[in-house]
């Protein structure tokens, strides 16, 4: 059974838990093709990290991720 990106089972955010990375300073770059198509910042998002990490978790189920 395949598991689309939007499952349960996937754990985008794994690293900022473990980190002192600030979600609302990195850097978002598009490639296609080996070359940039767009080129952003988190901080430019109309929503901060925080208010979409919990628009997102009232349809898919965010859980700690665990390292090995």
């Amino acid at each position: 059974m395949a598991r689309a990106k939007s499952s349960r089972y996937v754990h985008p955010l794994w690293a900022l838990r473990r980190t002192k990375i600030d979600p609302h300073d990195l850097t978002i770059q598009l490639f296609q093709n080996g070359q940039l198509r767009q080129n952003s910042n988190t901080s430019q998002l109309i929503f901060d990290c925080y208010r979409l990490v919990s628009f997102i978790s009232t349809n898919i189920t965010l859980l700690p991720a665990t390292s090995s």
